[in-house]
């Protein structure tokens, strides 16, 4: 080969190179992806999306006046972040969303005062308006329902309550009660209002002091009583019931307190009585007192003779 055909080889090879560097130059693009990081975060935390290593320029921007000019970005803010990277070859661009999970509210309980005595429970929760279920988060939820006796001091778990809804078992004492809701994507825990279970004991009924206080009287004689003591139930929830019979307990009429029986034309043992009950009025769970009662044994006059004298 001459060196004049050498020398236009080259030349032609030299110009086909130019040419494709020039299309290359021209008409090529970058490969633009972006890698790394979460597509949803939980509230408070961060990401960190990544653009293409090697490129002469990176110009993010993103929600909230977001801009960037790095290869790596850190976010916490919901919405979609586009890169565009140049580098010899030509410019592109590409985008990617961020998701950030709303705060986890624990949702709504009945939170109503309920009064009972020992023995009485209800229903707390529920999923029916106006309580629901938790929301918020990553939408995976778990029910855990707390307890507090005394409605003092810490909180202790109650196994077995995955639900919205809880019936506790019947307290013996007043008891707090809450809902704790535990995203077990996010691990984080958010707590309801609390319901107080208010516990009274059961009415105790009073003791009677009669009067005459020996329980045997003669025929013509008025019986008596006064009432002492009695306990439970809660205030203004029970009330006191009073009566008296002239039978020996066969037929009952209303007594009050002090009220004298008369015992004219009676006779036999525990003919005349007088009893008390302490009853609950509209409380759940109570119980009423137990009947207290006291009764007299009345004896005849004696028959007197007529007397004559000579």
């Amino acid at each position: 080969m001459s060196l004049r055909e050498l020398g236009i080889r080259l030349l032609l090879a030299h110009i086909c190179w130019l040419m494709i560097a020039c299309w290359i130059t021209l008409n090529g693009q970058p490969a633009c992806n972006i890698t790394g990081g979460s597509a949803a975060i939980c509230p408070g935390n961060t990401t960190t999306r990544s653009a293409p290593a090697g490129m002469t320029t990176y110009s993010w921007t993103g929600p909230s006046g977001f801009t960037a000019a790095t290869q790596d970005i850190t976010i916490s803010i919901a919405g979609d972040y586009t890169v565009t990277i140049t580098d010899p070859s030509g410019t592109s661009s590409c985008s990617g969303n961020l998701t950030v999970y709303a705060v986890l509210l624990p949702g709504s309980i009945n939170t109503n005062l309920r009064q009972f005595c020992v023995g009485g429970t209800t229903p707390i929760g529920g999923t029916s308006s106006p309580y629901g279920p938790a929301t918020g988060g990553s939408g995976s939820y778990y029910y855990t329902w707390q307890m507090q006796e005394g409605c003092t001091g810490g909180w202790s778990d109650i196994s077995g309550t995955n639900t919205t809804s809880y019936t506790p078992a019947a307290p013996a004492v007043t008891t707090c009660y809450r809902r704790k809701v535990t995203d077990i994507v996010c691990n984080t825990d958010a707590y309801t209002g609390i319901k107080r279970f208010e516990i009274f004991e059961d009415p105790v009924s009073q003791n009677i002091v009669p009067s005459p206080a020996n329980l045997t009287v003669c025929s013509g004689t008025f019986i008596s009583a006064t009432f002492t003591g009695g306990s439970g139930g809660f205030p203004g929830g029970t009330t006191d019931i009073y009566e008296y019979s002239s039978n020996s307990g066969t037929t009952w009429s209303t007594y009050s307190p002090g009220q004298n029986v008369p015992t004219t034309g009676l006779s036999g043992s525990g003919v005349v009585q007088i009893r008390t009950r302490r009853i609950s009025t509209g409380v759940n769970g109570c119980n009423w007192g137990l009947f207290v009662n006291v009764s007299w044994s009345v004896n005849p006059l004696p028959d007197t003779s007529v007397i004559y004298h000579r």
